[in-house]
């Protein structure tokens, strides 16, 4: 039987946590056995009950936590150790590959933004450090879309040793469709309140639409949380934005998603967009901005593309979507079966087994 160990010892909930729970199960259900080395006291600890894992503490205990988990894969007869970011891969330096046990990394997102809030210095020493790990210490790579792979060969990393294998999800069954008639357009969006995830630009669009298009009744629910809240709020306050509302986080919000029209994502940054898959599972309409694997999952019939900071233009399709409801419907509808074919976690599964045969 194959034997994966996946590493993923993030401190909070996100795009990459949900990826380990949606890869282990899938996993299982391929009778692969499926370890995790997680770490105390996060999230994913609380998710993970009643499976096989290791807890590691890290900071000070790194050096131990490594030689832990070193060990553990001696004693299980580990074949594929699965990371998750260059953490997972760092924390699983002291395991030597051999024909029997082969080491992957995901790498979810550009490392030099990721941690560009600790300054260029920092920033560049990640990515250096990301580098040699790659080159170094591990015997291929999964790229999350095509604008990652393309970042990681222009830090030196060998194409032929990078696969590009989007995200998954498992599509959820919804009872009905949104209504894309009704008079009151509802509008959404999922993601941490960050300033990387740009969402005073969506609330600066839905300002034009109370200026320039009054007819337009709207709703505007933003969920998730984060440091950015209080400029948000303060921006709503002042323009007296009556009809948008912070929801904060809400793990059941994928299941309401199909209350909503249109579905609109304005990050500056994004090396995928697993909110944005879902909300086109669905049956929204997606605004988004061009940026990065945003634009491998959207196409010309299945979404709506801006830049990042166009708010007039994010007004503007709104506007447009509001007065042409076959068009947003259509458009809704295409990306909901381009979500339901193109990025499931079967088609993710599928490519992640024939990697691990690969090297096997």
């Amino acid at each position: 039987m194959l034997k994966v160990l996946i590493v993923s010892v993030g401190k909070l909930s996100g795009g990459v946590e949900s990826y380990t729970l949606i890869l282990g199960k899938m996993l299982a259900d391929k009778g692969v056995e499926v370890h995790y080395a997680i770490r105390k006291g996060a999230w994913l600890d609380s998710q993970l009950t009643n499976v096989r894992k290791i807890v590691v503490e890290l900071g000070r205990n790194s050096l131990s936590d490594m030689k832990k988990l070193r060990e553990y894969v001696e004693v299980y007869k580990i074949n594929i150790i699965h990371c998750n970011s260059n953490n997972g891969l760092f924390v699983s330096q002291l395991i030597k590959e051999n024909s029997e046990c082969k080491k992957i990394c995901v790498i979810h997102g550009d490392v030099k933004i990721d941690q560009n809030h600790k300054g260029c210095i920092i920033s560049t020493l990640y990515e250096k450090l990301e580098t040699w790990l790659l080159k170094k210490r591990c015997s291929h790579c999964i790229a999350v879309s095509e604008s990652i792979k393309e970042i990681l060969i222009d830090r030196g990393i060998n194409k032929n040793r990078i696969t590009v294998i989007y995200n998954g999800i498992v599509p959820f069954i919804y009872d009905k469709d949104p209504n894309y008639y009704a008079d009151e357009l509802k509008i959404v969006t999922v993601g941490n309140l960050l300033p990387v995830k740009n969402q005073i630009v969506l609330l600066q669009a839905l300002c034009i639409i109370s200026n320039k298009y009054p007819e337009i009744r709207y709703q505007c629910d933003i969920f998730g949380e984060g440091p950015e809240r209080e400029n948000l709020e303060k921006f709503i306050a002042e323009k007296a934005l009556i009809n948008i509302h912070l929801k904060g986080f809400d793990k059941q919000v994928r299941e309401k998603l199909n209350e909503y029209q249109i579905y609109i994502h304005t990050s500056k940054y994004e090396s995928f967009g697993i909110a944005i898959v879902e909300s086109m599972n669905a049956g929204c309409c997606v605004i988004s901005s061009d940026v990065g694997g945003v634009k491998e999952i959207i196409t010309q019939d299945s979404g709506f593309i801006v830049a990042s900071d166009d708010a007039e233009a994010i007004a503007d399709y709104i506007y447009y979507c509001y007065k042409n409801r076959n068009i947003l419907m259509k458009i809704a509808k295409n990306g909901k079966r381009r979500s339901e074919i193109e990025f499931t976690s079967d088609v993710m599964i599928d490519h992640v087994m024939k990697i691990y045969r690969m090297l096997i």
